[in-house]
C-alpha cells in the first residue's frame, strides 16, 4: 500500500488496499498498478489512479467499480475504514443493488451470467476469504499439522471506532489494559479506551464485530477460564468473573493494593497478584477463603511478585520477580513456584510474563521482544539459552506489562510497538506568554515537580521498575538521584528549612507509606508517621502536610498532619473528606483556615473546598473537571489542572468560600498532558511536567494462529 512503501503506519485498511488490488484483476483481468520495473512499480502505487474497471470490462457495475476504487485511495483515510463496511457493501451487490444506473441488457439470457460474473466473483472471494480465515482462527494449530504457508499466515485486527488499548499508562499508573486469547484460540478479550471511557470488550475471530462487555468499567488484566466460557479481571480493587457472552460481573475477592495480573489453573484455582509489592496469592474459582501461594524473599531483594502463569496439570506457576535492584522490569527474573508448597526458584534473568506451550516452550517477553527456551515440565528446569523469537511487542518496562498472549497449542496475539517509555519535558508557562521548555532536561523525563522555597530547586519522580526521586538544579540545569535502593519513591517535598526530603516509599512491602530524610544523604529513610498512601502538599506559615491515605474498602481518603519546621509530625493526621468517592490530594490554604481537595463523587475529578474547623461544610469548586489543586505562597489565588491546561481562581472571602471565575494559567498550545506541576515565584505562571503521549493508544490486534508451528520449525 502506498503508506507502507512511504514508511509510514500500516493497519487494516492497509489491507483493505490490498484486497481492492486482488478485487481488481478478479475482475478486469488486469492488475490495478503495473511496471515494467520495481521502481515503475512503485511510482504507479503511489502516483497513479487504475483505469476505470468498465473500461476493461464493460458490464461491471459502477457500484462495484465505486467499492473496488474506495479500497484503493492513496489516503488511508478516504478507504474503506473496517472490513465490515466493504463486507456489507459487497452483500448489497450481491442483492442486485448493483444494478441501479445500469442500462438494461438486450442480449439473450444465457448471457445474463457474463453481466454479474464481475461483482459475483468479488462477493464470492470476500465470503470464501471470511470463511476460510474462520476457520483457520478456530483451528488448535498443533504441531507439524500445517504447511509452512498457513503457518506463516497472519493478519492484523482492527478495533472499533474511536477505541484505542492505552498501552502506556491506564488507571493512572503503567499500564495493565492486557489483553487475553481464548484457550481455543477463537477469540480475545482486551480493554478498550473510548471518550475517556474503559471497559473490557470481547471480540470473536469469525465476527467482524467487537462487543463490549456489560459492568467492566475500568478492568485491568483480563484472563480466560480453561474452558473459553468465563473472564476474569480486576477492577475497583477486586477480582471479578464474568460468564461469557452476556453475563454480569461478580466479585470473587477484594484486595488493598494494586493487581498485577492472574491465571485460571484446570482444576479450578485462580492465582493472582492483588498487589504490586507483595507475593501471590490464590483462591478457588468457585468462591472460597483466599490463601497467600508464594512469599517474598526481602533477604535476597526481591520486592514482589507479579504476573503469574499457571503450568498444566497443576506442575507449578511461572510468575515474574521485582527486585530491588531492577531499573526496569525488564530486569526481572522468571521464576517457577510449587502449588502445594508455594518454594520457588528462578528460571530466567531478564524478562517478564511468561507462558507455556504444550510442545515444551517457555515463552517470555523483554525489552520490546518475545524469546522462547525449551522448557521441561516434568523437572520444572529450562533446557538452554532463550532465543529471540518475535520483535516489535509493546511492553511497559516500569511494570512488566507485555501486550500478547499465546495459547498452548501456539496461537498468537500481541499488540506491535516495542518498549512503551514515557517522553515529555518541563516548561514555564503563565497568563500571556508561551510555553518556554527547559531544553536541556528534554532528553530525561520526569514527573510531579514540587519546587523549593527559594525556587532555585525542584525535587522530581523519575518512573521506573523502582521509581525514584531526583533533584533538579534549575539554575544550571541539571539532575542527581535523591533516593536509591528498591521500591517506589514518590511523591517528594521540600521541609520548609530546606533541610528534609518528605516522601512516600512502598520499600518496606504492603503499599506506600510516609517517610522523610536529609537532603544530603546522611542517613537513611525515617518512618514519618503511620498509614497507607501519598504525600501532596506542604503549608506555611500553617505548617500542614496534605496526604492521601488508603482505606480498606473505599480506596483514598483526604488528611492533613500538623508538621514542624523540619517536617516532622506534631500532632495525628486529621480527616478533613472521606467516603466511597476517592478523596485525593488536599491542599491546605497559607492561613490554616481552608483545604482544597478532588474527588471522584459525580464520577470524574472535580475540585472541592472545606474549612479546616468544619470539614463538613464545603464548597465545589469545578463544573468540568479538576484535580490536584494547589494554593499560592500568598493564600490569594488556588490552582488546578484541567484537560491539559492549568486554571487558577482567585479568593474573594475565605468565610463564605468564595471565588471568582477560574483564568486560564497555561496556554492551551502547549502540547502533552499535564504530570503534575507546582506555583512558580510570581505566583501567577507555574512549573509544569508534560508528557508527549501518555496513553499511546493502540488502534489494532495483530492475530498469528500459526506462530506455535513457525517457532517450532
Amino acid at each position: 500500500a502506498p503508506e507502507q512503501l512511504e514508511g509510514k503506519e500500516a493497519d487494516g485498511r492497509s489491507d483493505l488496499w490490498a484486497l481492492g488490488c486482488v478485487l481488481y484483476e478478479m475482475a478486469t483481468g488486469r492488475r490495478a498498478f503495473e511496471g515494467a520495473s520495481q521502481a515503475s512499480l512503485i511510482a504507479s502505487i503511489l502516483k497513479e489512479q487504475p483505469r476505470p474497471m468498465a473500461a476493461l470490462a464493460p458490464m461491471t457495475p459502477p457500484a462495484l467499480d465505486r467499492a473496488v476504487k474506495q479500497c484503493l485511495a492513496k489516503d488511508p483515510d478516504e478507504r474503506w475504514q473496517t472490513a465490515g463496511d466493504l463486507r456489507r457493501e459487497l452483500a448489497w451487490l450481491a442483492e442486485d443493488g448493483s444494478q441501479a444506473g445500469v442500462p438494461a441488457p438486450v442480449a439473450a439470457p444465457r448471457r445474463r451470467l457474463g453481466t454479474r460474473l464481475p461483482w459475483s466473483l468479488a462477493a464470492l472471494a470476500l465470503i470464501a476469504a471470511v470463511a476460510l480465515a474462520g476457520v483457520a482462527f478456530q483451528a488448535r494449530w498443533s504441531g507439524g499439522l500445517f504447511p509452512a504457508s498457513i503457518a506463516e499466515w497472519r493478519t492484523s485486527l482492527a478495533l472499533p471506532d474511536d477505541v484505542g488499548i492505552p498501552t502506556l499508562a491506564y488507571l493512572g499508573r503503567a499500564s495493565r489494559a492486557t489483553l487475553a486469547l481464548s484457550p481455543g484460540g477463537d477469540r480475545a478479550a482486551f480493554i478498550g479506551l473510548k471518550d475517556g471511557e474503559a471497559a473490557l470488550y470481547l471480540r470473536r475471530f469469525d465476527s467482524f464485530d467487537s462487543v463490549r462487555l456489560t459492568k467492566t468499567d475500568g478492568a485491568a488484566a483480563p484472563f480466560f477460564s480453561p474452558d473459553g466460557t468465563r473472564l476474569a479481571f480486576f477492577a475497583d480493587r477486586r477480582l471479578w468473573l464474568i460468564d461469557l457472552p452476556d453475563g454480569v460481573p461478580v466479585e470473587l475477592t477484594s484486595m488493598e493494593r494494586t493487581s498485577v495480573g492472574g491465571s485460571w489453573s484446570d482444576d479450578g484455582q485462580i492465582v493472582y497478584a492483588p498487589s504490586y509489592s507483595d507475593a501471590l496469592w490464590t483462591i478457588p474459582a468457585a468462591g472460597g477463603e483466599a490463601r497467600p501461594l508464594t512469599q517474598v524473599d526481602r533477604e535476597s531483594g526481591e520486592v514482589s511478585h507479579r504476573w503469574p502463569s499457571v503450568l498444566p496439570a497443576g506442575a507449578g506457576v511461572l510468575f515474574s520477580i521485582k527486585m530491588t535492584t531492577s531499573e526496569t522490569l525488564d530486569d526481572a527474573l522468571i521464576a517457577v513456584a510449587d502449588f502445594e508448597t508455594g518454594e520457588h526458584r528462578v528460571l530466567i534473568e531478564g524478562g517478564s510474563m511468561p507462558r507455556y506451550l504444550d510442545d515444551g516452550r517457555l515463552v517470555f517477553a523483554r525489552a520490546g521482544r518475545l524469546y522462547a527456551v525449551s522448557f521441561d515440565l516434568e523437572s520444572r528446569t529450562v533446557r538452554g539459552a532463550p532465543v529471540s523469537a518475535l520483535d516489535d511487542v509493546a511492553t511497559v518496562p516500569t511494570n512488566g506489562t507485555a501486550f500478547y498472549d499465546v495459547t498452548r497449542q501456539g496461537a498468537l496475539v500481541y499488540i506491535a510497538g516495542g518498549p512503551r517509555l514515557s517522553t515529555g519535558g518541563y516548561s514555564w508557562e503563565g497568563p500571556g506568554h508561551p510555553a518556554q521548555f527547559l531544553d536541556r532536561l528534554d532528553s530525561m523525563f520526569f514527573g510531579s515537580p514540587r519546587l523549593s522555597r527559594d525556587f532555585q530547586q525542584a525535587v522530581v519522580q523519575v518512573d521506573g521498575a523502582n521509581d525514584k526521586l531526583w533533584l533538579i538544579d534549575l539554575e544550571q540545569m541539571n539532575a542527581t538521584p535523591l533516593t536509591a535502593g528498591g521500591g517506589n519513591d514518590s511523591s517528594g517535598l521540600f521541609s520548609r528549612d530546606g533541610r528534609w526530603l518528605l516522601f512516600s516509599s512502598d520499600r518496606a512491602g504492603g503499599g506506600y507509606r510516609f517517610y522523610r530524610m536529609p537532603l544530603g544523604g546522611s542517613a537513611a529513610p525515617e518512618s514519618l508517621f503511620d498509614g497507607h498512601g501519598f504525600i501532596h502538599s506542604i503549608s506555611y506559615p500553617a505548617r500542614m502536610l496534605g496526604v492521601s491515605m488508603q482505606t480498606e474498602r473505599d480506596g483514598f481518603d483526604a488528611y492533613v498532619v500538623a508538621i514542624a519546621e523540619d517536617g516532622k509530625p506534631t500532632g495525628e493526621p486529621l480527616l478533613v473528606a472521606g467516603g466511597p468517592n476517592g478523596q485525593y490530594a488536599p491542599s491546605v490554604s497559607p492561613d490554616g483556615t481552608l483545604v482544597a481537595y478532588q474527588s471522584y463523587e459525580s464520577g470524574r475529578a472535580e475540585v472541592y473546598v472545606t474549612r479546616l474547623a468544619e470539614p463538613g461544610v464545603r464548597r465545589r469548586l469545578t463544573n468540568d473537571g479538576g484535580r490536584d489543586p494547589l494554593w499560592n505562597r500568598e493564600g490569594s489565588r488556588l490552582f488546578y489542572s484541567n484537560d491539559g491546561r492549568v486554571f487558577s481562581v482567585a479568593l474573594q472571602s475565605a468565610p463564605g468560600m468564595r471565588f471568582d471565575a477560574p483564568q486560564a494559567v497555561s496556554g492551551s498550545e502547549a502540547p502533552g498532558e499535564i504530570d503534575g506541576f507546582d506555583i512558580a515565584p510570581d505566583g501567577s505562571s507555574v512549573l509544569i511536567g508534560r508528557i508527549a503521549d501518555p496513553l499511546m493508544l493502540a488502534r489494532d490486534i495483530r492475530l498469528w494462529p500459526g506462530w506455535g508451528a513457525t517457532l517450532r520449525r
